[in-house]
């Protein structure tokens, strides 16, 4: 559960629109600056975000970019947690006898 931990830091930076963050998240998506024209952007061909988006995004600028590839983390986040959530609880009711989940979800008393 680090991971989710640390992801969902990293989600909150974006949120707080942290510098670190959102250039991080630019540059997982593809999502590139010319540093002397920071509000124009390139996004690169391998871009996840040419198959997200709905419309081109050839001449979005830089913001509605970051919007766009933060709304993509988070939809593949969500599914992503929610598919480890579902994996562990059937294995964990397949491996452990029905006591043991009681014990590892409460704990001791």
């Amino acid at each position: 559960m680090d991971v989710v931990t640390r992801v969902g830091r990293i989600l909150l930076g974006i949120d707080a629109k942290d510098p670190h963050c959102l250039h991080c998240l630019a540059f997982a998506c593809g999502i590139f600056t010319d540093p002397k024209q920071e509000d124009q952007a390139v996004v690169v061909h391998w871009s996840p975000l040419i198959e997200y988006a709905n419309s081109p995004i050839d001449r979005l600028p830089l913001d509605k970019l970051l919007s766009l590839a933060a709304s993509f983390v988070k939809e593949h986040f969500v599914s992503a947690v929610t598919q480890l959530h579902e994996s562990a609880l059937s294995l964990s009711s397949r491996e452990f006898p029905r006591a043991c989940i009681y014990y590892l979800a409460r704990g001791m008393s």
